[in-house]
């Protein structure tokens, strides 16, 4: 009897202690995670610090550039003629572009107009239409009541024929 729950303690022991073999090969793959997840940020910290770096170069770069812009324009008076002449042909665009403005205003109003008149039109077809139904409605109640009238004559002309023989 005690060898049997010394072999079942010996056994549940072996379980034991498999699963704290399973447990000591988890911790272990999650060290190696955790290591190379630590080596990959610090990669991604020397890219970031890399980036910065060339941001602030860049950011030099467009200082440099924009005082080169501004001296520039200081400068160079030359181009005030061009600009003007620049501003005149704006101007008669701008003539343009109205007289434009103005002949869409007129198309507008003229297709306003032509929406009322098309409103007003279907108006009136749909009267037409309504007539055309109470019309309709007025044949087949004639030619039921035709059809009534000649399904009584005929049966008078039988009940006649009947009487004559």
């Amino acid at each position: 009897m005690l060898i049997r729950e010394l072999d079942h303690l010996k056994a549940e022991n072996d379980a034991v202690e498999q699963q704290q073999v399973q447990l000591l090969e988890t911790i272990n793959v999650t060290e190696r995670d955790n290591f190379t997840a630590m080596h990959e940020l610090a990669d991604l910290r020397n890219q970031i610090s890399s980036v910065d770096s060339a941001n602030l170069a860049a950011r030099k770069e467009i200082e440099h550039f924009e005082h080169l812009c501004n001296d520039q324009k200081e400068v160079n008076h030359a181009n005030y003629g061009e600009l003007t002449r620049l501003r005149d042909v704006t101007y008669q665009l701008d003539k343009e572009m109205d007289a434009l403005h103005k002949q869409c205003s007129i198309f507008r109003a003229d297709l306003e107009n032509n929406d009322q008149r098309i409103g007003s039109m279907q108006g009136i077809v749909a009267q037409r239409d309504d007539q055309l139904n109470i019309v309709c409605r007025n044949i087949q109640e004639a030619s039921a009541h035709v059809q009534e009238l000649k399904y009584n004559l005929n049966k008078l002309d039988g009940e006649l024929g009947y009487f004559e023989s």
